[in-house]
């Protein structure tokens, strides 16, 4: 009856309903970025069911804020087309087509499928419907294509002020710093399970730094999506002396973080990609640690107590990686340094598995083998027999490009340009250190 009695309460006073909807809204975008992470990074089904939850309850809030708040919002024209486009393409992949638009749009099918081929001569299984190999793989990626795209333009709805910028950043540090720990923990007490309870059936846990994800390369990457924030926050705070921007401490993980607690977090996350030795990772650490300074220099916030900020994350870095066996973690890099692929690739996995990719992009050019068909599709195109599983091609652009083939690869290439221009033309269009 409480409930009852507050949701009429909430019928009755506008304001109060819509910030309770408002609250709602950034729960969910919370949990999208503290909780759903929890289960395997989203690896299985019952991950994937989390983030979903998460981002419905996300969009709820915030949609049915702006309509009590009757505050219009556009979505992004060209994100939005996009997203539809994308999603267009998984359902004409997944959905039964005529034959011969299946033999245009994927010209491989038949004769990787022979027995599904009724104009050949003999015994038949009947006609295959689908451009894709894996129609079921290829409808569940609809699904998560749709919920990556509500979660993208929810995020578009609820950032209406710098401070509502300023808090989902640092809601983002807080994540990487949380995770980054979490994993440090678990790596230094590690039995060898994950969250000390679950046994995963193909990965040795505990020999790196690696949280909850069953792979240590999505566990860095997902830390190296915080380095940005965290930089901000640290050399923000540092520039200004205060914390910024005030009006969202209140909302905020990092509301009294001060500058030397900014700098021990970022180092905490830097040590947590370098011990995780994921070579992608410290590849991305990289990229992304050069634009946040570059944005930095840019805005004029480079001075001498930031470099003496920076500094000192280094020497703390080197000596919070010393504890995690210093040769250990940079003989792991050495290869990556050196840049032969002899080195990179000593047992030829990765080369194999992109060569198979490619053919498998070249027979199936059009559209691709679809979305989700990489385990199916792959051994088919091996030069050689491999003793493991390849899950993933170990390339995303190679495996968008074998899925979904050249539409996939002008849709990506045209969002990664469209990211690129959103963010140049902020950084052109700021005028203050606090809108870099």
């Amino acid at each position: 009856m409480s409930r009852f009695a507050s949701f009429i309460a909430a019928r009755r006073s506008p304001k109060v309903g819509a910030a309770l909807c408002l609250r709602l809204g950034d729960a969910g975008l919370a949990c999208c970025l503290f909780l759903a992470p929890l289960f395997l990074g989203g690896r299985h089904d019952l991950g994937k069911l989390i983030y979903a939850v998460c981002v419905a309850i996300a969009a709820l809030g915030v949609f049915s804020w702006l309509a009590m708040k009757r505050k219009s919002h556009a979505p992004p024209k060209l994100m939005l087309g996009l997203f539809a486009l994308a999603a267009a393409v998984l359902m004409i992949q997944s959905v039964p087509l005529p034959g011969g638009l299946i033999s245009l749009l994927a010209p491989a099918q038949y004769s990787l499928l022979p027995l599904w081929d009724t104009s050949r001569e003999g015994y038949s299984l009947g006609a295959w419907g689908t451009t894709s190999f894996y129609p079921n793989e290829t409808r569940q990626g609809v699904a998560m294509l749709v919920t990556h795209g509500v979660l993208f333009f929810t995020v578009c709805a609820r950032l209406r002020q710098r401070e509502d910028i300023g808090r989902l950043l640092k809601w983002v540090a807080g994540a990487a710093v949380a995770m980054a720990l979490f994993g440090l923990l678990q790596y230094a007490t590690s039995n060898g399970k994950l969250l000390w309870f679950y046994t995963h059936p193909s990965r040795a846990i505990g020999n790196q730094v690696q949280g909850v994800f069953a792979n240590k390369n999505h566990f860095a990457h997902f830390l190296t999506l915080g380095i940005g924030a965290i930089g901000w926050i640290a050399l923000n705070w540092i520039s200004t002396g205060k914390k910024q921007p005030r009006d969202a401490q209140p909302h905020s993980v990092f509301g009294s973080l001060t500058a030397p607690g900014a700098i021990l977090a970022l180092a905490i996350v830097v040590i947590a990609v370098l011990t995780s030795k994921s070579r992608g990772g410290l590849l991305a650490l990289g990229a992304a640690g050069s634009t946040m300074i570059a944005v930095q220099w840019a805005a004029g916030m480079l001075k001498l107590k930031q470099m003496i900020a920076l500094s000192a994350i280094v020497v703390a870095v080197l000596a919070g990686v010393s504890l995690f066996g210093y040769e250990e973690v940079t003989g792991r890099f050495d290869d990556l340094v050196s840049g032969e692929i002899e080195q990179l690739d000593a047992q030829q996995g990765r080369r194999l598995i992109w060569t198979a990719n490619t053919e498998a992009f070249v027979d199936s050019a059009p559209m691709g083998a679809g979305v989700g068909a990489h385990r199916e599709i792959y051994p088919v195109y091996l030069s050689e027999p491999h003793g493991g599983e390849f899950t993933h091609a170990e390339s995303g652009y190679l495996q968008v490009a074998s899925e979904t083939g050249l539409v996939g690869l002008m849709l990506l290439t045209c969002a990664v340009g469209a990211a690129i221009w959103i963010v140049c033309r902020g950084v052109a269009n700021a005028s203050t250190p606090e809108e870099y």
